[in-house]
């Protein structure tokens, strides 16, 4: 039986419906799982020696298939306006049963003080830093920012901070599902992936592991939102992560004399280890998936400034480009350093002048200083991890 420790009586009723719905249609939980609730945070526990077994099951039908739902702010709760036809009463209920522990924990109000979405709201020149260097599209919250519809980028801002999306196949986009219980994991960049399985039962299903104890409590059990690096945490899920082990790259195009040129894009998708060779296999995390030639010009997704672990990934991906552009190429080494220079110097410049942007601004009330001084933080720290880089790139 899944224990609940919540330090109010509600909200622990509220959990033990989740969990009873859950386990009705078919989800599984460990009987030494322990959900917490205390002042409205919400975290997993279950003992370290069980590390790397699967504490929670879900299958399809306890995933909460956001679009389907249309909801709206009443104050600070969220609230179903309506939802598609056909959907089930289990489905419909876990939602309600979701929502309703929302709004006992405040957590839209939360969002409100602690998101940096809502700081763009009221500066939206920043905008101009976050896309399209860093983000496409700025998340889709960029009308609602000039429209003044807050409530609304409220609203679409958190719930984007805890959809999974879902691949239901690999023909279709993912699909973004809401995860009861899985959603209340805490992120660690060394924490549990996410364990997406659509042959169980015929029928899909999403799991969380046991993560190695982490951090100063080792009974709480941690989930990896995935490949972010500080600023995604901050702009996804309003949080600046210390514990991320790399930069993402901004949006820029390398030069590469007498080569061609190479454009990064934000696009988050990497190559995946079958599709190397065996001498870069283990850097496939690091390797960008190819999207895209014209010419001498290649676009590929995403890369990475890596940390101290990796030290040489960054030019060894680098050389795996260029030989990819020019097999049997001479000299690439030189060609490896221009690359690498330019992407530290464009990235130091980004968050320079994002800095600068930020000095400019003055906030009228004490929650958005308090965003004010965590986007600071963000660019001090990511300039920092920059200026680290180029020492030990060099020892």
């Amino acid at each position: 039986m899944v224990l609940i420790s919540a330090d109010k009586a509600p909200v622990e009723r509220s959990l033990q419906k989740i969990v009873a719905l859950c386990e009705k249609i078919g989800a599984e939980f460990r009987d030494d799982l322990n959900l917490k609730c205390l002042d409205g945070c919400l975290s997993v526990e279950a003992p370290p020696e069980v590390a790397g077994r699967v504490l929670a099951r879900l299958p399809w039908n306890c995933l909460v298939p956001l679009p389907s739902f249309h909801l709206s702010v009443a104050t600070d709760d969220i609230v179903i306006s309506s939802h598609d036809e056909g959907l089930t009463g289990e489905c419909v209920s876990i939602m309600e049963a979701l929502l309703e522990l929302y709004n006992l924990t405040d957590k839209l109000a939360h969002h409100r003080r602690t998101s940096p979405w809502s700081l763009l709201a009221s500066f939206p020149e920043l905008l101009d830093f976050i896309s399209p260097a860093r983000y496409q599209n700025h998340f889709g919250f960029a009308d609602l920012i000039i429209s003044g519809n807050n409530d609304e980028l409220m609203l679409q801002s958190f719930l984007s901070s805890r959809v999974l999306a879902y691949p239901d196949s690999a023909r279709a986009p993912p699909y973004p599902v809401l995860m009861p219980v899985i959603d209340f994991f805490n992120h660690h960049f060394q924490g549990a992936l996410f364990q997406i399985d659509q042959d169980r039962n015929k029928s899909g299903s999403v799991a969380m592991t046991r993560s190695v104890p982490l951090g100063v409590t080792r009974n709480e059990c941690f989930a990896c939102y995935g490949a972010h690096d500080s600023f995604d945490t901050w702009l996804i899920h309003g949080f600046i992560d210390s514990t991320a082990l790399f930069i993402r790259s901004i949006a820029m195009t390398i030069k590469l004399p007498g080569l061609g040129t190479i454009e990064l894009t934000s696009v988050i998708k990497n190559r995946g280890p079958q599709a190397l060779p065996s001498s870069v296999r283990n850097l496939s995390f690091y390797i960008p998936a190819f999207l895209a030639a014209s010419g001498n010009c290649i676009k590929v997704g995403r890369l990475f400034i890596p940390g101290p672990a990796a030290p040489r990934a960054l030019r060894r991906t680098l050389d795996f480009l260029i030989s990819e552009m020019h097999p049997g190429r001479a000299r690439r080494q030189d060609l490896i350093m221009q690359a690498e220079e330019q992407i530290l110097t464009a990235n130091n410049a980004y968050y320079r002048d994002l800095m600068r942007s930020l000095q400019g601004l003055q906030p009228q009330d004490h929650p958005q200083r308090q965003l004010l001084d965590n986007f600071r933080r963000l660019c001090q720290l990511q300039l920092a991890r920059i200026q680290a880089y180029r020492g030990y790139a060099k020892g």
